[in-house]
């Protein structure tokens, strides 16, 4: 699975909305939605920063 599914399932899973996660990433939500279905890929640099927002381990969100 590729690391936007993940995201989503632990997102969906913590039961938090798109627009928690955006808030705690000081983003907006539609950006979220796009990172969630891959219209735009997350960057070396931004996989610690959505770890650290979800509370999890950067490689839970790239575990497969």
């Amino acid at each position: 699975m590729k690391p936007p599914h993940r995201i989503q399932e632990v997102r969906e899973r913590q039961n938090l909305t798109r627009s928690a996660l955006a808030k705690k990433l000081r983003i907006t939500r539609l950006q979220i939605w796009r990172i969630e279905t891959g219209a735009v890929k997350l960057t070396v640099d931004e996989l610690p920063r959505f770890a650290r927002a979800l509370g999890v381990e950067p490689s839970e969100l790239l575990a497969a």
